[in-house]
């Protein structure tokens, strides 16, 4: 059933990430609930987990392990005629490096149409993009890059009677590296959103990102 497809689909968007100041390649395991609004083709959905991340953080040719556990919140919008998906999704974990030292990772994932891979009934899978902020021993690092993640689950009983109801389990591997500046100048910050509230410019674009999402990130990336 391609609805199901499609809401599978945004499981696997909260796959998310962690990352580091030089570059970061990890894998992780998630689970989570979807709860789903149906007017017509159209679909909108909010989506909520948590994740549990294990991998590497590399700092000047130095690899050092890592893991980190969190939670991740989130919306999507669909049509299940036309298949057009997007989905966004925020996320922070708190964890350590294999030397004890704390590490936090804040960020943010975009899936959309072009990126799924619906093969089959039970599982969807997709690649999105990755912006996340990778604090250790009080010193920030922003990083871009993909993540990917393959979702299994089904309906069930919704807590809401209007709505429905999926609960998910999936797994992701991810891969990042320090966010070029030149990603964004800063004539554009105001336009696409791309500063905290206290004037910290994050070099990413955001222009795709919906409003209430682009908030949640950016006030994400405020509470460092």
């Amino acid at each position: 059933m391609r609805n199901t497809l499609l809401l599978l689909a945004i499981i696997a968007a909260l796959c998310l990430p962690a990352l580091a100041e030089e570059s970061i390649a990890g894998a992780g395991d998630f689970s989570g609930t979807v709860v789903l609004w149906f007017s017509g083709t159209s679909v909108t959905a909010q989506v909520g987990g948590e994740i549990a991340l294990s991998g590497t953080l590399t700092v000047d040719g130095v690899d050092t392990a890592f893991t980190a556990e969190g939670t991740v919140t989130g919306s999507g919008v669909g049509d299940t005629n036309t298949l057009a998906l997007g989905a966004w999704v925020t996320f922070v974990s708190h964890g350590t490096l294999a030397t004890d030292t704390p590490i936090t990772l804040r960020g943010g994932i975009e899936l959309t149409t072009d990126s799924l891979d619906l093969s089959s009934e039970t599982a969807g899978s997709g690649t999105g993009t990755l912006h996340v902020a990778v604090t250790v021993s009080g010193e920030t690092q922003y990083l871009s890059g993909t993540v990917t993640g393959l979702a299994s689950g089904g309906f069930v009983p919704p807590d809401d009677p209007t709505t429905m109801q999926m609960t998910g389990t999936g797994t992701f591997t991810l891969v990042a590296t320090p966010a070029p500046p030149e990603d964004v100048s800063p004539s554009d910050q105001g336009s696409v959103g791309s500063s905290t509230d206290d004037g910290v410019p994050l070099p990413w674009k955001l222009d795709t990102w919906p409003e209430d999402m682009r908030k949640q990130l950016i006030d994400l990336m405020g509470e460092e």
